[in-house]
């Protein structure tokens, strides 16, 4: 393999591995708060705002990814957000039960899938999209590069050995010259004579 193309699947895996490590923190803490981690920019046009908005949510065994963009929001409005959605990049910690006995998914939803929203109205003009998936989903597709990166490893370890065919593994104890499973032909002899 070259080295960009190690160097990547190397990078990638370990990505995979932090995701996979923070999912299952997340889904340990989903039933009992509502964790937010979420980076936002505003910057000031007229007299109101602009914003761009990426969340990462976990409740309820579900996680929520989402992406807005506030193309106008009315300063009055924008500093009541701001509040809660700070510039740049934050974490909020929420109970999953509000004061009123209101659990937080029926706010913020507690369906799976893709879903794209509008909202149009004299303070805020806002385009978006969110998915939602059961945090054991994204535990599994979060797990399978590791998987297929630690079994490739296993194999290639294998494939390795002195007294084993290059080619497709198989144990060369008696014909160290010739494999007898694929028929590569050995560049030395694998085996102790």
């Amino acid at each position: 393999m070259r080295r960009a193309g190690r160097w990547t699947l190397n990078t990638v895996t370990v990505f995979s591995s932090l995701l996979l490590i923070a999912a299952i923190v997340a889904a340990f803490r989903s039933g009992q708060t509502v964790d937010d981690l979420h980076w936002s920019k505003w910057e000031p046009a007229g007299d109101g705002y602009t914003a761009r908005m990426v969340h990462v949510m976990s409740y309820d065994g579900l996680i929520w990814i989402g992406y807005d963009r506030i193309e106008y929001i009315t300063a009055k409005l924008a500093a009541m957000l701001q509040t809660t959605t700070p510039p740049g990049l934050s974490m909020r910690n929420s109970p999953l039960l509000f004061p009123d006995g209101t659990k937080a998914s029926a706010i913020l939803g507690d369906h799976a899938g893709i879903k794209h929203s509008r909202l149009d109205g004299p303070a805020i003009h806002l385009a978006g999209w969110s998915m939602r998936e059961p945090i054991w989903l994204f535990i599994l597709v979060m797990a399978l590069v590791p998987a297929t990166r630690l079994i490739w490893r296993i194999r290639m370890s294998r494939k390795t050995q002195p007294s084993r065919c290059r080619s497709c593994g198989y144990d060369l104890p008696a014909t160290p010259n010739r494999c007898p499973e694929c028929g590569t032909v050995q560049a030395k002899p694998t085996g102790t004579a």
